[in-house]
């Protein structure tokens, strides 16, 4: 499906390839550069408590009572915890480079779907896109949960697609195409059955629908027959992906029915925070139980590039007058029309149950790829369309300079790319600070505790207390690298010597004192090194 290129499918195959060779050779050199975010030291800690579970022969209970990590399956988590131990980056760097490559899997696996429906020039440009996404491209270096979760996600989402045509029956390979990714989905956040198996069932739904309007052999089979046939591909698909599932997940193995549907009911209760907690969210806060309907989407527009804002009108406008002019269901409009289901329904579910918002979009972050694959098939087919010659060069060179700010932009701010805001929406991330979140998961304490290691040298007779604003092990993790920061320096509760903040909520003006360093962007700030000012005794 597909299949037409502007070059043959070798020379395609060397670009693709040359292309993925230079996106992992900036990730190699640059993961390193990206701080520790506050849920990293659970994670850590949950997926050493998941290798004790094997390694006790399950003696060790400490992976099904450790807090609310219980209803998350571990397997990014262990995987992380093996490679540090193998790796001598240390943990946490180590982490950010798996993490890294789960999200280059995910620039891989769009450029496979898109390829699919849209051909290899649709494959490339969902690749690019993603990619240049500065918000989904800074998560790919230390966000433990999403990125490996959208990973899996859309993978099982290739193997739906890819085995579209296979219906009614499926063979074995067909199944673990879905099952298996399906099952890695579920050992990271069981709360993806609720996307996955509805997309399934629309695909599957759709697929009825079109065999039967085309008047193919199959749609004059017994119903029976068909229904039949697709309730034997759910049963293998889910025979393959539980026990998947469960290899990962310690608590569910105790219960593999029961555990896995109490963790999914809690999916939408996000108790674990404080309930007074609060979001910026355009220029108001908000409780995070209690942000504005239009917070998902709002937050999801005012970070995309200018150039997705193009390629998805045009593909919006494309879609209108394809209909209009052939509104007949053709196997690449119900692709394309999953793809589309996708995203809406999720995004429908958080509005109509109100789940909590907070973070942006993080939660949400899956919906990134959906709409790289989306515009990058768009352009394909706009740039393909008899459209006069001179409108597709404008519009290429305006997609193209939009390309090459973002490029700008994410230089300018590495490594704190999740904190861009685009200039049509959201006005640049100096205005857009002033209405939303910037750094609110501390990513730039990495900066500001290494900036104290190298240049705060005060005359003391005792150790230097240390204390930020969010987790400890943000600042501690730096401080307990070698004997001699240990001895150096302390993290504290109070009366610290340093503070660092985040301009999340302005906890920086909890300790009034000099402003030593603040990491920026933009002329914007992102932390302050405080030395802070001691009363008299």
């Amino acid at each position: 499906m597909g299949n037409h290129a502007f070059f043959s499918e070798k020379k395609a195959n060397w670009l693709l390839g040359a292309f993925f060779v230079l996106v992992l050779g900036i990730i190699c050199k640059t993961f390193r550069d990206y701080g520790v975010t506050w849920d990293e030291a659970y994670h850590q800690t949950y997926g050493d408590l998941v290798l004790k579970w094997y390694l006790s022969f399950f003696n060790d209970m400490s992976a099904v009572r450790h807090d609310f990590l219980i209803f998350y399956g571990g397997f990014f988590d262990t995987l992380a915890q093996l490679a540090g131990h193998l790796f001598p980056w240390g943990a946490l760097e180590t982490r950010h480079l798996l993490d890294a490559l789960f999200g280059l899997w995910t620039v891989f696996v769009s450029f496979r779907i898109a390829r699919y429906i849209g051909g290899y020039l649709a494959g490339f440009f969902a690749a690019l896109f993603l990619l240049l996404h500065p918000v989904f491209y800074g998560h790919m270096f230390n966000n433990p949960v999403d990125i490996p979760f959208g990973a899996m996600l859309l993978t099982t989402l290739y193997g739906m697609i890819s085995t579209y045509d296979n219906l009614p029956k499926f063979s074995f390979k067909d199944l673990l195409r879905i099952g298996l990714p399906l099952g890695l989905t579920l050992a990271i956040r069981i709360s993806g059955i609720f996307i996955l198996l509805p997309c399934l069932a629309i695909l599957w739904l759709s697929w009825l629908a079109s065999q039967a309007s085309l008047n193919k052999d199959v749609a004059s089979a017994p119903t029976p027959n068909i229904l039949g046939a697709l309730a034997l591909n759910l049963a293998g698909i889910l025979a393959i992906a539980w026990p998947v599932m469960l290899v990962w997940w310690p608590w569910a193995q105790l219960d593999p029915l029961t555990h896995p549907v109490i963790a999914a009911m809690r999916a939408s209760r996000w108790d674990i925070n404080p309930p007074d907690m609060t979001v910026l969210f355009d220029g108001k806060y908000y409780g995070f139980s209690h942000a504005p309907k239009s917070y998902l989407l709002q937050s999801i527009f005012v970070t995309l590039p200018e150039f997705f804002l193009i390629v998805l009108f045009i593909g919006g406008i494309s879609a209108v007058w394809g209909m209009f002019r052939n509104p007949k269901p053709t196997a690449k409009r119900v692709l394309i029309g999953l793809l589309i289901f996708t995203f809406v329904f999720p995004v429908s579910g958080a509005v109509l149950f109100n789940a909590p918002q907070f973070d942006g979009f993080r939660h949400f972050l899956f919906l990134i790829p959906l709409l790289a694959i989306l515009g990058g098939i768009s352009f394909a087919i706009f740039l393909r369309s008899p459209i006069a010659l001179w409108i597709k060069f404008i519009v290429g060179a305006v997609v193209a300079f939009s390309l090459c700010l973002t490029v700008l932009d994410m230089l300018r701010l590495h490594p704190y790319e999740t904190v861009y805001f685009n200039r049509v929406l959201a006005g640049g991330l100096a205005e857009g600070s002033k209405k939303y979140e910037t750094d609110y998961w501390g990513n730039s304490y990495g900066e500001g505790i290494l900036w104290v290691i190298k240049n705060y040298h005060p005359d003391l007779q005792r150790k230097i207390r240390v204390m930020n604003a969010s987790e400890p092990f943000q600042t501690a993790y730096y401080l307990e690298k070698t004997p001699e920061l240990r001895n150096r320096f302390e993290m504290v509760d109070n009366d610290p010597d340093i503070f660092l903040s985040t301009t999340r909520w302005e906890r920086y003006k909890l300790f009034p004192g000099k402003i030593l360093y603040k990491v920026e962007r933009d002329h914007t700030p992102l932390l302050y090194v405080i030395e802070v000012s001691k009363k008299p005794s």
